[in-house]
This record gives structure tokens, sequence and C-alpha cells, in this order.
């Protein structure tokens, strides 16, 4: 197989025979809906990105300009990913590239905490003295990490952001580990050069956010889990430790219980055998999950943290909310807490659904309208990194220009952000038309799944954010597959 174009071969599982649970039309029926469903999905996104504010503004020779230096940039990226470099080599490059402009940034622009960023840092201090701060245990995970930094330390800001870049690292060389296996190595190299280079994450990585931790759980956890499912048998261990890792990062956002489901319906689709082996591995992944969930809660409950609490409710008063587009709504979370003190917050959490659920059911043709205007609230814009870096900066050797220059990097960032989704469109497309490596429908499945519950859900822009490394893999297949072949090397083993 062409080493610099991604691979389409539709490969199973060495050595299995041909008695199957599910047959094979219906697992490559899994991944062409999935594919389909996420073509749908980027089609959708660019289509709002495109008529963003922050480019609808722009004159003509502005949109000229934007869009040619995007296009360089990117068959930059391209080139660079198709360089004759040895692996090794290649790594430091990409390494180098994530760490000094993020490096950069957090030095000259000294980001304030702000919003949530200032809750999880309060939250920390408090329970680094010992104080009751009363968070709520979704909170658990990253005011648990701030925590155990600040007590290393101190109490000071910039430990918390350079902890940013080194995860800004490991991410970095999972996208590299992950596109390599799923569409080859060039593909894989052009997706972690285009993370390097993502202007969103490099601002962001000043501000302390839950989106990080989960990220890092996901990828991690669909790598293993890649790995795994590819054994004729065994690996039990190793399908128990991705469901951990799915479970780690679901202790920084809650939201990543849904990884498990997704990961069920994959290895149902995936597994070649009896149907008790598509059970057992469905077990072990489960299992994984539970365990570091039981472990936030009890350590949570010693901590501090107000295990009865539950944000899901407020989640779903603002998400059905039409007044606020199904954004966060101060006149939502005054009555949702108002039942939490009246009802408690059990009672609290099944009247906020049952108020959802009433919401969408009296006019369901407004919601669907909702729905969609939520969507382009959540995928149309790319600038929250930004926004949040530059919202509240103390004196620094940028922080004045920054300020002052905020709408010329929201432009940048979204004709970014615009070139991603085009690439990822490519990428995606090429599965379409082409015969399927399943193991790719892993991570595709994740996005109809996390886009159809946010239609109940509160939105904002940047919940985008983990979602989007799907599609800097696709855009990474998507570089690759554009322009000339070059002779090349082996196909990806997905």
């Amino acid at each position: 197989m062409n080493r610099f174009r991604p691979g389409f071969g539709n490969r199973d599982e060495p050595g299995t025979q041909p008695g199957t649970h599910f047959s094979l039309r219906v697992r490559n029926t899994v991944a062409r809906c999935a594919c389909l469903g996420v073509l749908a999905m980027l089609l959708l996104a660019a289509g709002f990105a495109f008529s963003d504010w922050t480019l609808g503004e722009l004159s003509w020779t502005a949109w000229l300009v934007g869009a040619g230096v995007a296009l360089g940039v990117f068959w930059g990226v391209r080139v660079s990913a198709l360089a004759p470099l040895q692996s090794g080599p290649f790594t430091a490059l990409v390494v180098a590239l994530v760490i000094l402009p993020r490096l950069a940034w957090v030095i000259a622009v000294p980001t304030l905490p702000v919003y949530d960023y200032e809750r999880y840092h309060t939250a920390a201090l408090a329970l680094l003295h010992g104080a009751t701060h009363g968070a709520p245990v979704q909170d658990f995970g990253v005011v648990t990490f701030l925590a155990v930094l600040a007590s290393v330390f101190g109490p000071g800001l910039m430990a918390g952001k350079l902890a940013n870049v080194v995860l800004a690292v490991v991410t970095a060389l999972l996208l590299l580990a992950l596109g390599r296996r799923l569409f080859g190595e060039p593909a894989g190299r052009a997706a972690a050069l285009l993370f390097a280079l993502w202007p969103a994450d490099i601002s962001f990585r000043s501000v302390f956010a839950t989106e990080f931790g989960f990220v890092l759980g996901w990828l991690a956890g669909s790598l293993v889990l890649l790995r795994a499912a590819g054994k004729q048998r065994g690996a039990t261990l190793e399908f128990v430790l991705a469901g951990a890792l799915f479970g780690l990062g679901s202790v920084f956002r809650p939201v990543g219980a849904l990884l498990v489901p997704v990961a069920l319906v994959w290895l149902a689709a995936r597994t070649r055998g009896r149907l008790s082996r598509v059970v057992a591995r469905g077990i072990a992944l489960t299992a994984g999950f539970m365990v570091v969930l039981a472990v936030q809660f009890a350590v949570g409950r010693v901590l501090g943290f107000d295990v009865r609490a539950s944000t899901l409710g407020l989640n779903i008063m603002n998400g059905t909310d039409a007044a606020a587009e199904g954004q966060y709504s101060d006149e939502s979370a005054a009555v949702f807490y108002h039942w939490v003190e009246r009802e408690g917050p059990r009672r609290a959490l099944v009247t906020a659904a049952r108020t959802g659920w009433r919401r969408i059911t009296s006019e369901p043709a407004a919601f669907v309208g909702l729905a969609l205007a939520k969507y382009g609230v959540m995928w149309g814009n790319d600038s929250y990194g930004i926004y949040w870096s530059t919202m509240d900066v103390r004196d620094g050797p940028a922080g004045a220009w920054a300020s002052a220059h905020q709408e010329d990097l929201f432009t940048v960032s979204q004709f970014y952000y615009l070139g991603l989704l085009v690439f990822g469109i490519l990428g995606t497309w090429r599965y379409v038309r082409r015969r399927f490596v399943r193991s790719v429908a892993l991570l595709l499945l994740a996005l109809p799944a996390f886009a159809l519950i946010h239609v109940v859900l509160e939105v904002q822009s940047r919940y985008h954010y983990p979602l989007a490394y799907v599609v800097l893999l696709l855009a990474g297949a998507g570089l690759v597959s554009a322009g000339p072949r070059v002779a090349g090397s082996p196909a990806p083993h997905a």
C-alpha cells in the first residue's frame, strides 16, 4: 500500500474464522453510517463557520488574503508530513512546534482566571487548605489536579499553565500514534502538525479547562482499545485499561461517560467470533470505567465534594431554553437552584428533566429550530481560545497587544478552523467512496453521539473542542490524500 496515502483496505483480525456474531455487511453498515453522519456534520459545521460573524464582516480582499494564507499553511503542513524525515527527528520537530508557541503565549499573555477557570482555581485553593468548598463531584478531576499542583508548586497560576503545555505535548504524541495507526504515517504526521499550529489551542493553554484532561483520556483509551480489539484472544486487561482511561477522561468532563456506549457499539460491530467473546470484552471495558467512577465518588466524598449535586439538571434547563439559544442563562440557573433548595438535588434533577421534556414536546417544530441554532453555536465559531485567554489579562509583554487585536486573532483562528473542516470533509469523503477500515468508526461514531446528546444539553462554542481532534485526524488524511502520489511505505494496521 502506498505510504503517502491513507489506507482504505477492509482488514479484519488475523486468524479469525468466517462464523461471526455480526455479519460483514452489518459491520460495514455501522462504519458507513458513522462515516455518512460525520460527513453531514462537518458539511453543516463548515456552513456555519463560513457564515460566522468573524468572517462575515471582512472585505473580499481580506477574505482572499486570509484564505490564501490558510491554504499556504495547510499545504506547508502537507509537504512537511511527506518529508523524508525519520520518525525520531520528526517527533522532536512536532514537540518543539507544540511547546514553543504555547510557552510564548503563556509567558507573553498572562491570563487571569475567568468563569469556570476562576471557580476551579478557587475550589482548588479551598481544598488545599482543608476548607469546605461544596463543589459538585463533577468538578473532582480538574479541582483535585489543580490542588495537587498548588500543593507542590504553590498557589500561583503558572504551574497550571505549564502543565497545560505538557498535556499538549502528550496530546500531540497520541494524535501522531492514532493517525499513524488508522490512516498511515503521513496522515498521522499531518494531524500532529495541524494540532501544533492550531491557534485556538495555542491561546487556550493559558486557561485551565476540563477539556484537556478529557481529550487525553479519550485519545489514550481509543489507542489502547484499537490495539486490544486487533488481538485474536486475551487482552482482557487492555480492555479494562481502555475503560479506565475513558473513565479518567469523564472525571474531567462527565459527558465523557458517553464514550462507553459508543465503544460498546463499536466493539460489537468490530469483534469477530462468538457472542460470548463480544460480551466478555464489553464487560471488561465497562468494569474499567466503573472502577474509576467508584473511586472518583469515594475519594470525592472524603475530600468534601458534594456527591449529591449534579450539573445535569442545570444543563438540561439551559439546553432547552429557547430564549438563550441553549446557552447558559441566569434565569434558568436561578429557577434550577431554587428547586435544589426547595426539593433537594435529586428531586431538582427530576423536575429539570420533566421541564426540558415538556419544552420539547409542547413545541417540537420550534425545538428543531433551537437544535439547529445550538449546533451553529457549538460548531460555527473557533474563537473561544482567544476569547478566554484575552478576557482578563494582567500586564505582560504582549497582553495589551493581544487585547487590542482580539478581533484580528479571532479571524486568524476562524480561517484555520474552516481549513480543518474543509480538509476533514475531504478525508471523510474518501471513506464514503471507498472501502472502509472499520476501526476508524470508533472515533467517527463519537461525533454524532455527542451531537445528539447536546441537542438537550447546554452548548458553548468550546464544547466542540474535544470533538475537533477527530476532525484533525480526518484533516490529516484529507491533506495527504490531495495532490500527486508519492512512492512510500506499508499500509496502516488498523
